[in-house]
């Protein structure tokens, strides 16, 4: 492997002419850039050393990580491409170790992990350090709950309008008031199912949105699909309702985003029946003592598929009444 590493990052060898006389030949090389395919590769590799060092470390108990309430599983790390969780209880002895344990790893691989860029936070009560001495003893950053990490929020409250403000404000710039005069209604259609309807997906697989921010969501493609120019308003020619239905029902194909969010959420009753050994499940299984026997996961799943029944009666009838008294209209 290290070979093939050498040919691919090396070149051809080369001369220099210095006071018009050729140098002896020399090969030039130069490490791999950010968007190469084979950097990922390759820092995976090496950060297996690092979650290696981690997990002898929490078996020697020289760290103690977040164990649940049925103490099966323990978390003292996560990793997510180039970026690195630590769970470690307020003490200043694992706090010291974990320094070590770093250490250790930027001595045995060459690597040198950025301190500045990292942060610090306090999750749950008080303990025997407080964030302010492990920022001092890290030379990090000290960072409080709510806070976003790769984009997602985290220890914010999704029932607020505050936890929903950049998603909002993402979809107002794509879907600015200036693009209207320049793109016509197909386009605007295109946009608004391709970008616009994405874009939450990631929030609404996740957390439960609120109907005031769903409806802010939906009154944005709106103005977007009917409007012109930049302050100009236009009457809407079309029922929302009747814009949202399929295509062979007479509708453009929009999804509803309340409706998205229900079956994004449904969705994790599948994956928790499908993924068994996943760590997402079993940290549901040990904090919630589903573990114990198969009736207490049967009844877990039992009471998932009935609310998610319940969803679905919900908006079948919701579907039924408004083409009902649509037809009454009519």
């Amino acid at each position: 492997m290290e070979k093939l590493d050498q040919r691919m990052c090396g070149h051809s060898a080369v001369t220099v002419i210095v006071e018009g006389k050729p140098t002896s030949q020399f090969r030039v090389e130069r490490g791999l850039r950010q968007g190469d395919p084979l950097s990922p590769f390759l820092f995976n590799i090496v950060v297996e050393g690092l979650n290696s060092l981690l997990v002898r470390a929490a078996e020697l108990g020289l760290i103690e990580g977040e164990r649940f309430e049925g103490r099966e599983v323990h978390i003292t790390h996560l990793h997510f491409t180039d970026d690195t969780i630590l769970f470690i209880k307020l003490r200043i002895v694992y706090l010291l170790n974990a320094k070590r344990v770093l250490r250790c790893f930027e001595f045995l691989v060459g690597l040198r992990i950025n301190f500045h860029k990292s942060g610090v936070v306090r999750v749950g009560g008080r303990g025997e350090v407080e964030p302010s001495v492990w920022a001092a003893t890290f030379k990090c950053r000290k960072i409080s709950l709510p806070m976003n990490y790769l984009g997602f929020p985290l220890g914010g409250k999704p029932g607020s309008k505050d936890f929903w403000a950049s998603l909002v404000i993402k979809i107002e710039k794509c879907l600015a008031p200036w693009k209207r005069s320049f793109l016509s209604k197909g386009v605007r259609l295109v946009l608004i199912k391709s970008i616009a309807a994405s874009m939450p997906m990631y929030f609404l697989s996740v957390f439960k949105i609120t109907v005031g921010v769903a409806h802010n969501i939906e009154k944005l493609q709106r103005n977007f699909l009917w409007g012109d120019g930049l302050v100009k308003k236009k009457i809407h020619a079309v029922n929302w309702d009747k814009v949202c239905k399929n295509k062979h029902l007479g509708g453009l194909g929009i999804s509803r985003i309340m409706h998205q969010n229900k079956a994004m959420l449904a969705k994790w009753i599948w994956r928790f029946g499908r993924e068994k050994t996943s760590l997402w499940r079993r940290v549901i299984c040990s904090k919630y003592k589903l573990h114990g026997g198969v009736f207490r996961c049967t009844l877990f799943l039992f009471l998932l598929c009935l609310c998610l029944l319940e969803v679905v009666l919900f908006c079948a009838f919701s579907s039924f009444v408004s083409s009902l008294f649509s037809s009454l209209i009519k």
